[in-house]
């Protein structure tokens, strides 16, 4: 056998038939896997527990015997074991014990290959297949079929996932579609933790030097009028940052007459730009009890402060296109709900995927295609209204939340202009154009569904309508006959 990279195939004209039923019933399997990775991946948990918990998760859900987790070690420039997670068998076991010492090099069995590609990769038996590295480690297993992909951040393989199953497997073709989330999903998790680990660490560094020194030095009377300010910064005078729930309660500290410490605060800078400070200080009283006025410390927080900021996008936009992604679509769909059911109104749900977006990557490379990506999220901006939400999902998944929607034939205007933008033609490097079209499935609250999770899943059902139906279309959920369906096309 021979490991497989996969490609998107097309389908002829959608049938109710048996096939087309289980076809549709594998697909809610994986938004319900992805969904369940989401979840796994929104704790503070520690890192390495969080990925067990999603190979776990994977290997229960889609009958894997085992998943180990390789991690690019930039250092040594190589994928190293990291983490796994196996069913009680002694052999599957001592399979993952000698996985420990593994290390593979770009391009080295199926995880060297996925690292070098970022393409998914599917072997039927590992057993038989050429590529596969460390034969005599597989013979001994029991184990057969495997399955491998990347996990990325940033638009670069940060590790890969592998699984291996006890039986030869044929190929899943959804699983393989539902991986490049995953992949994608596991690999923001990590790259944000990563950047909290080491604002912690410059935190720590920062904070043993002030406890040596300080920015700045200050002292008031007891009127709350600044007395002596040593090394003073250069802002302008008013405020920012901190708002009125923070300055409230330091104002209660001051009338309590009691210490306070770390008060954060921003102040425009005379360029135009915000710096934050921290404050820290304590009540002066003289020898018979009166009170005289403040004295304390403060610094200047602004890098940390700004790589808050970037933790906070890491968790919660797409790195590639600066639209929100999956952890962030969770509540605000379900907000968007709980908002039309308070107010009696109607809202849409448009699931959308972008028809043979591969075959472009395949041609041109993986740098046009992330231009080409953030080029479709600007579209639907500029198609969308400002109170409309968009979301990339990953890869070539995207889903919009439309709010006041007053009838379907709106909705389906909304559908029609999104189809035309996306279909006008990409410039490329080098003076190359290209076309894509978009599939897109449509549910309306409350007519088709009653929360946000099952708002999601029938717009995917009806987006999986659409692109069987041809592509370049739209279906609304509930999902009828293709000759029958109200459609944008």
């Amino acid at each position: 056998m021979r490991a497989t990279p996969f490609t998107t195939h097309c389908c002829g004209a959608r049938c109710p038939t048996a096939a087309g039923a289980m076809s549709q019933k594998r697909a809610e399997q994986m938004l319900r896997l992805e969904h369940q990775v989401a979840h796994a991946l929104s704790g503070e948990r520690e890192p390495n527990a969080v990925v067990r918990n999603v190979v776990r998760a994977l290997c229960e859900v889609e009958g894997w015997a085992c998943g180990r987790y390789f991690r690019l070690d930039e250092a040594s420039g190589l994928l190293r074991f990291q983490d796994a997670w196996c069913v009680a068998d002694p052999a599957v076991q001592q399979f993952i014990e000698r996985s420990r010492t593994i290390t593979l090099r770009p391009g080295e069995g199926l995880s060297g290959k996925v690292w070098q590609s970022g393409e998914p990769i599917w072997s039927q038996d590992t057993v038989h297949d050429p590529r596969v590295q460390y034969k005599t480690l597989w013979e001994s297993s029991g184990l057969h079929g495997g399955f491998a992909f990347a996990v990325v951040a940033e638009g670069s393989v940060i590790g890969v996932l592998t699984f291996s199953s006890q039986a030869v497997r044929e190929p899943d073709q959804r699983l393989v579609q539902a991986s490049r989330v995953i992949g994608s999903q596991i690999g923001q998790f990590l790259k944000r933790k990563q950047a909290e680990e080491s604002q912690r660490e410059s935190e720590l560094r920062f904070r043993s030097l002030v406890q040596m020194s300080s920015d700045f030095f200050w002292e008031t009377d007891a009127n709350d009028r600044f007395t002596e300010m040593v090394q003073e910064p250069n802002y302008v005078e008013s405020v920012a940052g901190a708002g009125e729930a923070g300055w409230g309660e330091l104002r209660a500290m001051f009338r309590a007459r009691s210490p306070f410490r770390d008060f954060e605060f921003g102040r425009p800078w005379p360029d135009g730009s915000i710096r934050y400070f921290s404050v820290s200080g304590e009540p002066r009283f003289a020898a018979d009890g009166a009170f005289l006025g403040y004295r304390g410390v403060g610094r200047d927080i602004t890098e940390i402060a700004l790589a808050r900021e970037r933790i906070a996008s890491l968790a919660y936009s797409d790195p590639l296109t600066g639209l929100p992604n999956r952890t962030s679509l969770s509540p605000a769909l379900e907000q968007a709900v709980e908002r039309a059911r308070r107010r009696g109104a109607k809202l849409a749900g448009v699931f959308m995927d972008l028809d043979s977006f591969k075959q472009i990557n395949d041609a041109h490379g993986h740098d046009i295609g992330d231009g080409l990506l953030i080029d479709v999220g600007r579209r639907l901006r500029t198609v969308l209204r400002a109170s409309d939400f968009v979301a990339r999902l990953g890869g070539d998944e995207f889903f919009v939340v439309i709010e006041e929607v007053h009838d379907v034939p709106a909705v389906d205007g909304i559908a029609r202009k999104l189809l035309s933008e996306l279909l006008e033609p990409y410039e490329l490097a080098g003076g190359k154009r290209a076309q894509i079209t978009a599939s897109l499935g449509v549910s309306v609250f409350p007519d088709d569904a009653s929360d946000a999770q099952t708002l999601m899943k029938h717009a995917d059902m009806a987006m999986y309508v659409a692109k069987q139906a041809g592509k370049n279309s739209c279906r609304f959920y509930p999902v009828e006959p293709l000759g029958e369906a109200k459609s944008a096309a």
